[in-house]
């Protein structure tokens, strides 16, 4: 599945809890680009939840 939205330009990130956790399987078939960890600073600030 990954592949083919990978093809048709139609997938962006695969959201990893940590680099240890990360499925073999997963490491095989995407590169970095696609991949976003968690434990990730940047990634932390982007999905947070922002009080009003």
């Amino acid at each position: 599945m990954v592949d083919y939205l990978i093809k048709k330009d139609r997938f962006e990130k695969l959201l990893v809890p940590n680099k240890k956790t990360l499925s073999s399987l997963y490491k095989l078939r995407t590169s970095d680009t696609f991949r976003a960890y968690l434990d990730d600073a940047s990634t932390k600030k982007k999905i947070a939840l922002k009080k009003r």
